[in-house]
C-alpha cells in the first residue's frame, strides 16, 4: 500500500513539473540594440560589396548575422546626422513629433525613450556611447541604469554650466571645434565593446536592453593598424583620411585614385568596427552562450555618407540617398527565419514599435512608427493594405556668415519607389533661435523615381507635373497629420521648454545667433 502511495506520489509530482514546465512563461527576450554612426549599407557585403584587390568583405561578422536573421534592403533614417536620427531610433518617432531637430534644441523630458520603456519592464539597462551628439546633455541618459561616454575625453557637453557661464565666446567657440575634432580622430571601438561586456557581466538576473554606439566609421578615416591599408595597400597618393569635412583638396583636387583610396580608408574603418563586434559576440557567449539564444539584436544606422555622388562628402549637407539610406539587420534564434530578405521599405522609427511589438509591451502615446514584426513572420508587409506608406525625412540648416535673416529647411518624401526631396528657404531670426516656423521665401523641387534611377541622378519634377502634384499633396496631409499629433502630445505636457537654458543661450551666442 505504501509503495503505490509513494508510486502516485511520485506520478503526481512528475505530472506537476511537466505542467510547469509546459505552461511556464518564457523568461523576457533581452535587447540589443547596435548604432553604427554614418554606415552606408552598399559598403557592406550583406548588401554586395565587395572591396580590394581581392574582393574581402568589409562585414563578415554582420554578414553572418544577416545570414541567421533578417536583412531590409530599403531602411531609410529620417535626416542626414546623428542627433535626430538617434532620437528617433529611440523613441519610435518623426523628427517633426520628437523635435529634436537642431544641436541647439532643449530635450523634452516628456517624450519616452526605448530604455524608460523597458526599464519599468524591470530590464536592466546600459548604454555606451562614443560621439558627442549621444551625450547625456541632449537627453539621451533617461533611463538608462548605466550610460558612459567612451570618448577619452572631456567634451565642451560634460562642462557644468556654472563654468561655461564664466568663459568667453571665443574659449567656447573653441571648446566647440575641440569637441568636433577630438571626437572625429578619437579610435573608440574597443572601448565600447569591453564596456558593454562589462554591463553583461555586471547586470544579473534582470533581462537587460543594451545600446552600444560605434562611432568610428564616422570620418575622419583613420582606421588602426592593419585596417588602416587593408583595402588599397598600395596607394601612395596624399590622402590620409584626416580632415574631410574641412580640407578643400577633398572636393577640389579629387581624382578618381584618390577618391577610390578615400572609399577604401572608409572600408577599413567599417571592417574594424565589424571585428569589434565579432568581439562582443564572442565575449557574451563567454559570459552565457545562451544569453543570445534569449536576444533580439537589431544593427543599423543614423545616416549614411556622400563621397562626390551630388557634390559634397561627408552627411548633413542634404537628403539624397547616400546620406539616409541605411543597413539594417534583425536577429532573434528560433523567432525570425534564417536569412529572410525584406525589400518593403521601412524607416529607422519603426525600430522601437516592432522591439516592443516583439516583447508584447505596449508603446507610449505619441509614437508614430508601425512594427514590421508581421513581415518579420512572414504574414504581409508594414504597410496597411499593402499600400506604399509615405515616409518623412527633414533636415534644418541653420544660416553661416553675415547673412541671418533665413535658414533652410529640407524636407523629403519618400512614397513606394517616388521621392520628392524639397528645399525651403524661411525667414528666421537669432532674436528666436528655435523657432524653425519662418515664413517661406521660396521653395525648390526635385522628384526621382528610385526604381529607375537609384543615385538620383535624373530629376524629373519639370516633365511630371502630376507626380509631383501628387508628392506635394501626400506630403501636406502627412505634416497634417503630424501636426496634430504633435499638438496632442504639447496637451499632454510634452512640448518643448519655451525658455532656452542659459548652457544652450551661451552656445548659441557663440556660434553668433547673438543678435
Amino acid at each position: 500500500m505504501k509503495n503505490k502511495i509513494l508510486a502516485a506520489a511520485v506520478l503526481a509530482v512528475a505530472i506537476g513539473l511537466a505542467v510547469y514546465f509546459l505552461l511556464r512563461p518564457e523568461p523576457p527576450l533581452n535587447v540589443i540594440v547596435i548604432s553604427i554612426d554614418t554606415l552606408r549599407p552598399d559598403r557592406m557585403g550583406a548588401y554586395g560589396h565587395r572591396a580590394g584587390e581581392t574582393g574581402e568583405g568589409t562585414t563578415p561578422f554582420l554578414d553572418e548575422l544577416a545570414s541567421k536573421g533578417a536583412l531590409f534592403t530599403n531602411a531609410v533614417s529620417t535626416s542626414s546626422w546623428t542627433l535626430p536620427a538617434h532620437y528617433a531610433l529611440l523613441t519610435g518617432m518623426p523628427d517633426e513629433l520628437h523635435d529634436m531637430v537642431h544641436d541647439s534644441m532643449p530635450p523634452s523630458p516628456k517624450i519616452a525613450m526605448l530604455a524608460e520603456i523597458l526599464g519599468r519592464e524591470g530590464y536592466a539597462t546600459g548604454g555606451f556611447y562614443s560621439g558627442p551628439y549621444l551625450h547625456p546633455f541632449f537627453g539621451f541618459a533617461r533611463g538608462f541604469d548605466r550610460y558612459e561616454s567612451c570618448l577619452g575625453f572631456r567634451t565642451i557637453y560634460d562642462v557644468p554650466k556654472e563654468e561655461i557661464g564664466t568663459w568667453s565666446q571665443t574659449e567656447i567657440r573653441q571648446s566647440l571645434a575641440e569637441t568636433e575634432a577630438f571626437s572625429h580622430e578619437a579610435v573608440t571601438s574597443r572601448e565600447v565593446t569591453e564596456k558593454g561586456l562589462s554591463f553583461v557581466r555586471e547586470k544579473g538576473d534582470r533581462p537587460f536592453f543594451l545600446f552600444l554606439h560605434y562611432f568610428d566609421v564616422h570620418n575622419d578615416y583613420v582606421p588602426p593598424a592593419p585596417f588602416n591599408k587593408l583595402f588599397d595597400p598600395g596607394y601612395t597618393g596624399w590622402v590620409d583620411g584626416r580632415g574631410v569635412t574641412r580640407d578643400p583638396r577633398y572636393k577640389s583636387n579629387m581624382t578618381p585614385r584618390d577618391l577610390e583610396n578615400l572609399l577604401a580608408r572608409y572600408d577599413g574603418e567599417i571592417a574594424w568596427v565589424d571585428d569589434n563586434i565579432r568581439r562582443l559576440f564572442s565575449g557574451i557567449r563567454k559570459i552565457d552562450p545562451k544569453i543570445l539564444e534569449n536576444s533580439i539584436v537589431i544593427v543599423t544606422s543614423d545616416h549614411g555618407e556622400a563621397f562626390l555622388e551630388h557634390g559634397e562628402i561627408g552627411h548633413r549637407h542634404s537628403l539624397y540617398e547616400e546620406e539616409v539610406k541605411i543597413p539594417l539587420i534583425v536577429s532573434s534564434p528560433g523567432r525570425i527565419e534564417d536569412g529572410a530578405r525584406i525589400d518593403e521599405a521601412v524607416t529607422i522609427y519603426d525600430i522601437v514599435p516592432t522591439l516592443l511589438d516583439m516583447l508584447d509591451l505596449d508603446g507610449p502615446h505619441g509614437m508614430f512608427g508601425r512594427s514590421f514584426l508581421p513581415r518579420l513572420e512572414g504574414k504581409g508587409t508594414p504597410s496597411a493594405g499593402g499600400t506604399a506608406r509615405p515616409l518623412p525625412l527633414e533636415l534644418t540648416v541653420l544660416p553661416r556668415g553675415e547673412d541671418k535673416s533665413a535658414f533652410f529647411k529640407h524636407l523629403a518624401l519618400r512614397l513606394g519607389d517616388l521621392k520628392l526631396i524639397s528645399v525651403q528657404k524661411r525667414e528666421w531670426s537669432p532674436e528666436r533661435p528655435l523657432d524653425f516656423t519662418g515664413s517661406l521665401i521660396e521653395e525648390k523641387h526635385e522628384l526621382f523615381d528610385l526604381k529607375q534611377d537609384g543615385g538620383e541622378g535624373r530629376d524629373i519634377a519639370g516633365q511630371r507635373r502630376d507626380l509631383l502634384e501628387r508628392m506635394l499633396e501626400t506630403r501636406g496631409e502627412l505634416f497634417r497629420e503630424l501636426k496634430a499629433e504633435y499638438e496632442k502630445i504639447r496637451r499632454s505636457g510634452g512640448t518643448l521648454p519655451q525658455e532656452i537654458p542659459d548652457s544652450i543661450r551661451e552656445k548659441l551666442k557663440a556660434l553668433g545667433y547673438d543678435r
